[in-house]
């Protein structure tokens, strides 16, 4: 068996296409006898190196897979929010911080029952989340608004209430994306009884307010 310029190249284009060859060990017979070029015998342990080498290559072009993270015993919402955002569920110290599924890529959180914020979740970075409701309902107890954003995210709300918010001497009453560039879609939405306080720095959008940079798109929601 001959290993050409030609047989290097394609192998070479699989990667870079993420396409997946099937491999065929070759019959012992051939192996003793296969050059790589005129003087030179592979062994098995060298082509063995060859399929390693190849193999790696096409698994780190591979995409990463989104993950489902389900809120619920051992997964608050806030550590579902931090694995889908962060991609993992370690801390800065490398501490686990929960059992939640790690997110992976483009991520989805599913509600499984109402969820009372103890304070804003502040999001400064990119990614892309989904966010199910399931018709559950998000609150603030009338302290504070829910998910502040200066990243350039892309998130997703499906069927959730949104109740209870307050932005005090701030905008949104429950949602933020003022700052950044993020992309924002609200569907199936509703926000009841959030609010926010004037003063000569805020107070705009009592459901939700938006900067100059957002892209933001409400479908079939109630305010």
């Amino acid at each position: 068996m001959r290993i050409t310029i030609a047989t290097l190249q394609m192998l070479t284009k699989a990667a870079a296409s993420r396409t997946l060859l099937p491999f065929t060990p070759p019959p012992p017979e051939f192996l003793a006898k296969s050059r790589f070029s005129p003087g030179f015998v592979m062994n098995s342990g060298f082509l063995a190196k060859i399929a390693m080498l190849t193999a790696v290559l096409l698994l780190a072009a591979l995409p990463a897979h989104a993950a489902t993270i389900t809120v619920g015993a051992g997964c608050t919402f806030i550590q579902a929010w931090n694995s889908a955002f962060d991609d993992d569920v370690v801390d800065a110290e490398g501490n686990v911080e929960s059992t939640c599924t790690a997110g992976s890529g483009a991520d989805t959180i599913e509600l499984t029952g109402n969820v009372t914020l103890a304070e804003t979740k502040f999001e400064g970075g990119g990614g892309t989340v989904t966010i199910n409701g399931n018709g559950y309902t998000i609150t603030g107890a009338g302290t504070h608004n829910f998910l502040a954003f200066w990243g350039s995210p892309t998130v997703t709300f499906n069927n959730i209430t949104f109740t209870g918010g307050l932005a005090e001497d701030a905008n949104g009453g429950a949602i933020n994306p003022y700052g950044g560039s993020g992309t924002y879609t609200f569907n199936d939405c509703v926000f009841h009884n959030n609010r926010v306080t004037l003063d000569s720095t805020g107070g705009n959008g009592g459901a939700i307010s938006a900067g100059p940079a957002t892209t933001l798109t409400i479908n079939r929601c109630a305010f």
